[in-house]
């Protein structure tokens, strides 16, 4: 771009003057333009043969399209060869907003073209001074058709706010009226942004046809550039309702600025100063204050009070509300930790060990909760009106983790008299110490069925006993040396392989 660029009528002015052959010493005094600029103009004015005396003097269009083609002409004079095939494309990933470092891989990745960061950085540079990448298009929007929400965060605004304490305010603005719902909020979890959006309907008495929102994660699960996923529960509120979810391009909150200058607004004119009392009180004054002040002021775009326009010309245009509101009590997303519950206020419900570390949707509906993953349904639970709860369901752990848990002394016992008589007898036997809980022994025992059949282990046990050996690793000694099998003898002599248990009760003298 032509640097030090002066006004076009000015320009006429310079270019006289130098065909009047003023020096450029003089024009700098009298003018007031740069002598380096005066010398630019020069030399431009000698290509075009503008200083010719039989030619006569530009006008402004001829001046404004050499001025063009100038900057043009610097562009490809001072940037890399390399890049110049190229421009296009960059402009198109600079109107997406794409980062250099980005556009670097691209480049290298697509086109293979292999320029440094820098240099890139600088042709961007001169790519953006371009003015078509930088016009901003007004976007007029029938009534009814369009919401536009945002959260802005006002803790700082207010005074005798408690420590520690965050607040935002729930911003949802009619694109046709201007006119706006606003709620103060603790948090931006999903219960508060489907409360919210329920709230902001009841108070204009009806639904818009779309809702334009940025990517907060309480409705965006997944951030793609171009088709972002979007979380369950709020497709589920948006199917309710009856409007379609139109989330912003990341980066560009200029895409829904009807709401992005009202949260300023909202700022200065209801929190700035404002002494905290409770969350309550304060939604009744933000709402007094959307009726009588806000809506009654003169918009500076539409020039006309918000509040009427609504009122006579978008309200009627609204979709009507559903019979009831969105059949749910809380909604959240959690990701599913190791101990695979999730919590829902004060309990915790179980969910299949295959979803862990995997964003899970969770409704409590009624007097049910109901987990899902994406739109499948994956575990169903009663909802307990205790504290502190664990509601599990046993199929959600895997088997080898759960074998435990369900072979209760009951189950052990019952499985033992299945295999045989002498495995129930010291299955029994085991179970029946006063002063060690064997019951982790008598689920070792009925685990070797696994590894022998039990008719091999029923005879395992027969030879334990006869010999008054009472215990799983003498059973799982005899089954690992193949004697179940071999004649019990008649003296008290245990023909199995000794261990180094047996070898140092010899030799502490214990029998």
């Amino acid at each position: 771009m032509l640097q030090g660029r002066i006004h076009v009528n000015k320009t006429i002015d310079l270019l006289y003057r130098l065909r009047r052959g003023h020096s450029q010493r003089q024009i700098n005094r009298e003018t007031g333009v740069a002598r380096k600029t005066i010398r630019k103009y020069f030399n431009l004015a000698q290509r075009e043969g503008w200083l010719l005396e039989s030619v006569p003097l530009p006008s402004m269009d001829e001046v404004g399209r050499a001025l063009a083609g100038e900057d043009d002409r610097c562009i490809a004079e001072y940037s890399p060869p390399l890049l110049a095939p190229y421009r296009k494309v960059i402009t198109d990933w600079l109107t997406a907003k794409y980062t250099r470092k980005r556009m670097l891989v691209l480049l290298r990745e697509n086109y293979e073209v292999m320029v440094s960061y820098d240099t890139l950085k600088k042709y961007c540079r001169k790519l953006l001074n371009d003015p078509a990448t930088q016009v901003t298009m007004r976007m007029e929007t029938p009534p009814g058709k369009e919401a536009q929400i945002d959260f802005g965060e006002v803790t700082r605004c207010y005074r005798n706010l408690p420590s520690k304490m965050r607040v935002w305010v729930f911003i949802m603005t009619l694109a046709c009226s201007r006119h706006m719902y606003v709620e103060h909020v603790f948090d931006q979890k999903m219960e508060t942004w489907l409360r919210c959006h329920e709230n902001a309907f009841r108070f204009f008495g009806g639904v818009v046809e779309k809702v334009v929102i940025d990517n907060l994660k309480a409705a965006v699960k997944k951030l793609l550039f171009h088709d972002p996923v979007l979380s369950e529960p709020y497709k589920r509120l948006a199917r309710h309702y009856g409007f379609i979810i139109s989330p912003c391009r990341p980066y560009t909150p200029e895409h829904k600025g009807k709401v992005e200058s009202n949260v300023g607004y909202v700022k200065q004119n209801l929190c700035d100063g404002a002494s905290w009392t409770n969350l309550a009180d304060m939604n009744r004054k933000a709402r007094t204050w959307v009726l009588e002040e806000a809506g009654e002021r003169i918009h500076g775009t539409i020039r006309q009070k918000p509040l009427k326009v609504f009122r006579e010309v978008e309200r009627k245009t609204l979709r009507k509300l559903p019979a009831r509101p969105l059949n749910y009590t809380t909604a959240s997303q959690q990701k599913l930790p190791r101990d695979i519950h999730v919590q829902i206020g004060e309990n915790r419900y179980s969910a299949p060990h295959e979803y862990i570390d995997r964003t899970l949707d969770v409704y409590a509906e009624g007097k049910l909760v109901k987990i899902y993953r994406d739109s499948e349904l994956i575990a169903t639970h009663p909802r307990s009106s205790g504290t502190g709860q664990h509601i599990t369901c046993m199929d959600h752990y895997p088997r080898q983790k759960r074998w435990w848990i369900e072979n209760t002394a009951e189950v052990c016992i019952e499985k033992a008299g299945r295999i045989g008589e002498s495995c129930l007898k010291l299955a029994t036997h085991l179970l029946s110490d006063d002063v060690q809980d064997r019951l982790s022994s008598v689920q070792r025992l009925l685990g070797l069925c696994s590894s022998s059949d039990p008719e091999r282990l029923e005879k395992a046990c027969a030879r334990a006993i006869h010999y008054g050996e009472w215990s799983y690793i003498r059973v799982k000694t005899i089954l690992a040396n193949g004697m179940e099998s071999v004649p019990i003898e008649s003296d008290e002599y245990i023909p199995v392989k000794e261990t180094g248990y047996d070898h140092a009760r010899k030799i502490g003298g214990v029998l």
